[in-house]
């Protein structure tokens, strides 16, 4: 157990090693590396703000540069004559690099917001320790490699794809291809950051409902154990005095004398061992009722963390969202112009290549509903914990717990905790949103169609 509890005392950015240093070179988070390296903590840092801006503007520069390199000569003429493929061109060529942007510009805001979140996250934990509950932080690191893997290997074989089979690579030009698929490489690394810091806070509430049932678990034990022991002591005691009472009749009888006999096989209360029982656990209610409020409390302050988290990426996921919203219609839109043989931005030439627009649809849609899905079950994780409550409580079997210990009020408290993934009121990441946008998107294109 010792060795579990020191496993899980690991401080939790011990595992953002990866997406650290990866979105630290790139030019994506600005806090200070040595800091990270040496203390592994995260520290503000003006000269890693300024590194940021001065790599957006760079990426903005080369990747505009490219577009207009490649706007000029037959595809700039044909798209003349579509305007609307023209317009929609223009706009979505830019919603990547505004994407970015959202990122980088949040990312310099909330350096210090996002150092004392982890701070939080590690005070929390030694708390969580200490009522027990046994995290598993190890998961952390595998979730950062797997998403970083998947992300890069889904953008290289897009770019190699698109860039041998539908584009002419003679031109020199063509060498800042790259600068069109830094854009979402960024944004992935950034939703990588915040999916494996919402997992994080995901754990701890799971380590809460486990903790409560394993309480549960205990109790069930400890009351059928009890119960055994009261029976066998019962059956002890009856039989001793029945067997007094027989060598008393012997003795009588031996003796000549006819007496009246009176049945000596005492009758039992049952009820003095139920008292001694409530007695028993009526001394442990104090503990149980502490040992629940700190439950509560550190599932109220878990609750905080999330909202906080959710805060500080309000606006890169609602300029996520947006995006996947406009690039998934208009890559299905542009495929079906591929089919009436109508020119496309250069960006589009994916939608060439079934397998190619396949390949980016997937990529796009994961990265778009994956935090739906996560924040979608970290409330479901959050809710757990008052039916847990509720089932230790009535595991008991003693209304004294419920009066004392006021479990109705802490379940309150715990529903007062719930939370929501409302991003600036236009959508919440739940699974209703991700079937309205379902529809939204095939409803839009059938209209362009």
């Amino acid at each position: 157990m010792s060795q579990q509890h020191q496993q899980s005392c690991s401080y939790v950015l011990l595992h953002f090693s990866l997406i650290f240093y990866l979105c630290k070179f790139l030019g994506i988070y600005p806090q200070n590396l040595s800091a990270y390296r040496n203390k592994h903590s995260l520290e503000a840092s003006k000269n890693g703000s300024f590194l940021v801006v001065i790599v957006m503007i760079w990426i903005i520069v080369c990747y505009n540069t490219f577009i207009l390199s490649q706007s000029e000569g037959k595809d700039h003429r044909e798209a003349n004559h579509n305007a609307l493929n023209f317009v929609i061109g223009i706009f979505l060529t830019q919603i990547k690099i505004i994407v970015m942007a959202t990122d980088q510009l949040s990312s310099i805001c909330n350096q210090g917001r996002l150092a004392e979140f982890y701070n939080r996250v590690y005070s929390i934990d030694n708390r969580l320790i200490k009522e027990g509950c046994l995290l598993n932080n190890g998961s952390l690191a595998l979730h950062c490699y797997v998403m970083v893997v998947l992300t890069f290997l889904f953008e290289i074989i897009i770019i190699l794809l698109t860039f041998v089979n539908l584009i002419n690579y003679t031109q020199w030009v063509l060498v800042m291809w790259i600068f069109s698929c830094l854009p979402t490489l960024y944004d992935s690394l950034d939703k990588i950051w915040f999916t494996t810091s919402l997992h994080a806070l995901r754990i701890r509430l799971s380590a809460l409902n486990k903790t409560l049932t394993n309480l549960k678990g205990v109790k069930e034990k400890s009351i059928f154990k009890r119960f055994y022991e009261e029976e066998c002591n019962e059956l002890s005691l009856l039989k001793i005095d029945y067997v007094n009472g027989l060598e008393y009749l012997k003795r009588e009888l031996n003796a000549g004398r006819v007496v009246k006999f009176k049945n000596r096989i005492r009758s039992f209360d049952l009820n003095i061992f139920e008292q001694k029982s409530f007695a028993k656990d009526f001394i442990n209610v104090e503990k149980v009722k502490e040992r629940l409020t700190n439950i509560c409390q550190l599932h109220d302050e878990i609750c905080e963390l999330v909202q906080t988290l959710h805060k500080m990426w309000t606006c890169p996921i609602l300029a996520l969202m947006a995006y996947g919203f406009l690039i998934f219609t208009a890559q299905l839109y542009f495929m079906y112009c591929v089919t009436q043989k109508q020119p496309i931005p250069i960006l589009f030439r994916s939608a060439e290549s079934l397998l190619i627009s396949i390949l980016f649809l997937s990529y796009t849609g994961v990265k778009c509903i994956y935090p739906i899905f996560l924040s979608w079950k970290t409330v479901l994780e959050a809710k757990c914990t008052g039916i847990a409550l509720h089932e230790y409580a009535i595991n008991l079997n003693d209304k004294a717990v419920y009066e004392i210990v006021s479990v109705n009020h802490l379940s309150l408290k715990l529903l007062n905790h719930a939370f929501d993934f409302a991003n600036c009121g236009f959508l919440s990441l739940s699974m209703r949103t991700l079937c309205g946008l379902s529809g939204v998107i095939t409803s839009y294109t059938i209209i362009l169609l």
